[in-house]
């Protein structure tokens, strides 16, 4: 009985508890380097795997798997080594902990003497399992069902506890609050006494501010043999990576005024948390902490996140782009510049798809600009009409009907016009009846396609007719005046061309020449195909250049789309060819930060009108992510306006 007195007389103190009221005091040490440096105050904070060592309740709002391990260095080297693993899944939280303290070194006597009857070592261990469930986004429930171990030299001890906590959040802002019942059971025998486990009750209170940056937390326990106690804790981030905590803890003051001051710090490092804490003990020294945490998936959670806050930044600054650019299409409206304003509309609108004001100002401007021109086609076409011009004024009318091809008026004039034409026809028609039918159906048959600005075909359905009479005034006239038509639009479009060869846009220039080429062979057109062809050539080996690079970097999303671009501007490129069939499917690797590049580079081209550029880098776009809803309406947009320019 000697050897246990002495065991007794030294335990407790080391332990800072009653053993004459309770045993197994070791459960109520705090645990982890986070919560140890906020003074113990986490009874409301408690989630993840930290909870099975503070509020099992905690676990229920787990989402995936965390492991943490920790360990504690007190004064007199007792050492306290922990172990928790655990993972949540639809509002169910699973863990298991492992409390480990270990005493070596401790000295056996009777009574007064120079050297220990013998030396000694205590082990006190405590596994447990926790089950936890949430219940809706405010209240979670848990429970720890633990074993409980002690070994003093040759005595030894074991029992059954249980925990049980419950935790709200989510009611009023930040605030958090924690209640726990810990170290409930039967009581403990160790030698020829029995005594009851360290239960204590415990509440708290969290409250975060600043976007969680600072948290504060409070905590009020009672022990089942000793007074009150009280906890204070905070934390701040310095950045994402840096967590700085402090602390008080109560019931300490025997040991000196500074005992139960706290703090630490943390580092987070993409899935790893690292924590350490220091805690005055006053007389008996400073205790070290340090824990060691990994949290599953929080890594790419992290950069999901990250990835979450740059498009929104993005779609931030697009819209403020695009509300720059409706402003101004409303003031040059309110000036009656509908064109210069309806291009500011369009682009806000590239800018940000979902726009709606700048998409009911497009709809209703290009309304206004249709009336408009309706209006003046039938002012001119009247006006040609009563001057006897029939063809001009069925060109005005026509054009009315393809803004409205419901119009009663246009319609009207159009029939009346294209009576006064034949009957005059029919009239100067000199030959015999077969011939001035077929003359007549021949001159018909031109004017609709005149009144289409079909004027090439118009012209093949009149020389017919001089087939027939070389001489004939008519169909010379009108052939002439076809012909004239044709030398307009190809004026025209060469004009075009050389804007569009000044501006770089070389593949709508190239398109503007085919169109001159299908209506005539001009010499010019043919000279500014082979320049335009020979700008192409040069462009397709500078992204095929381009290409290689990102092909020896390894980057082969990046070079399939320069080798693209490459046989986008001369389909002959073989070095563009052999190098597309060198990337396999396997090896496509893009990044977020590429498909925003190809996305603002069709912007780019849109912006200043290379509508057919645009349209590849949004192609392009939407074959590496067929999703992006915002390239899908732009193509649409652009593909309109090439549309009116082929007109």
């Amino acid at each position: 009985m000697k050897k246990v007195f002495v065991i007794l007389a030294f335990l407790p103190m080391i332990l800072l508890a009653d053993v004459g009221e309770t045993g197994a005091t070791f459960l109520n040490l705090d645990v982890g380097a986070s919560a140890i440096a906020m003074g113990g105050a986490v009874t409301s904070l408690g989630s993840g795997v930290h909870s099975l060592f503070w509020n099992p309740g905690g676990l229920g709002w787990l989402n995936g798997s965390e492991v943490t391990v920790m360990h504690t260095e007190h004064f007199q080297s007792i050492r306290f080594e922990n172990l928790g693993y655990a993972f949540g899944f639809n509002s169910i939280g699973i863990g298991f902990s492992l409390k480990g303290l270990h005493l070596g070194g401790m000295e056996e006597r009777t009574g007064p003497s120079a050297t220990p009857l013998s030396t000694f070592g205590a082990y006190f261990i405590a596994p447990s399992l926790c089950f936890a469930k949430s219940f809706g986004n405010h209240l979670s429930l848990g429970t720890n069902i633990k074993l409980v171990y002690q070994s003093i030299d040759k005595y030894n001890a074991i029992t059954f506890g249980d925990d049980i906590g419950l935790s709200i959040r989510n009611i009023i802002g930040g605030l958090g609050i924690g209640f726990t019942v810990t170290n409930f059971g039967t009581k403990i025998k160790f030698s020829n006494s029995a005594y009851s486990l360290p239960t204590r009750v415990r509440g708290g209170l969290s409250y975060s501010l600043f976007d969680e940056k600072v948290i504060l937390g409070f905590d009020v326990l009672k022990p089942l043999t000793e007074d009150i106690q009280y906890c204070f804790g905070a934390e701040g981030r310095i950045n994402e990576n840096i967590i700085l905590r402090a602390g008080y803890k109560s019931g300490l003051q025997d040991c000196g005024n500074l005992a139960g001051i706290a703090s630490g710090v943390g580092l987070k490092i993409g899935s790893l948390d690292i924590d350490y804490a220091f805690s005055m003990y006053g007389m008996l020294g400073l205790t070290h902490s340090f824990s060691i945490s990994y949290i599953f998936g929080r890594k790419k959670e992290i950069g999901e996140y990250q990835e979450q806050r740059i498009e929104e930044e993005l779609q931030r600054r697009a819209r403020l782009t695009a509300e720059a650019f409706y402003n101004q299409g409303l003031m040059q409206q309110k000036e009656g510049k509908y064109e210069q304003a309806l291009k500011n509309f369009d682009v806000a609108l590239i800018w940000a798809p979902t726009y709606e004001e700048a998409s009911q100002a497009v709809e209703l401007l290009k309304k206004k600009i249709r009336e408009r021109e309706i209006n003046e086609h039938l002012t001119r076409g009247i006006a040609e009409f009563r001057q006897g011009r029939y063809i001009e004024a069925i060109v005005e009318f026509g054009a009315v009907l393809e803004l409205d091809s419901v119009n009663a008026q246009a319609k009207a004039w159009f029939n009346a016009a294209s009576d006064a034409l034949i009957k005059v026809h029919m009239e100067r028609i000199k030959f015999e009846k077969e011939i001035e039918d077929k003359i007549s159906q021949y001159l018909n048959d031109g004017f609709k396609k005149f009144s289409k600005k079909e004027y090439k075909e118009a012209i093949e359905l009149w020389n017919n007719i001089l087939a027939f009479d070389p001489t004939h005034e008519e169909a010379l006239k009108y052939i002439a005046k076809a012909k004239s038509e044709i030398k307009k639009q190809i004026n025209e479009s060469l004009e075009r061309v050389d804007s569009y060869i000044l501006e770089d846009k070389f593949i709508m220039a190239l398109s503007e020449v085919d169109r001159i080429l299908s209506l005539e062979s001009d010499k010019t057109a043919l000279l500014k195909r082979d320049e335009i062809k020979k700008k192409l050539r040069s462009l397709s080996i500078e992204h095929t250049q381009k290409g290689i690079e990102f092909y020896k970097q390894k980057k082969f999303g990046p070079a399939e789309t320069e080798f693209k671009m490459a046989l986008n501007f001369d389909a002959s490129n073989t070095t563009a060819k052999n190098y597309l069939a060198k990337i396999k499917p396997g090896r496509k690797e893009v990044s977020e930060g590429d498909i925003e590049d190809l996305y603002m580079k069709g912007v780019t081209a849109y912006t200043q009108e290379k509508f057919q550029l645009a349209v590849f880098y949004w192609k392009r776009v939407l074959e590496i992510d067929p999703r992006h809803a915002n390239a899908k309406r732009n193509i649409e947009r652009a593909e309109e306006k090439l549309k009116i320019y082929k007109k």
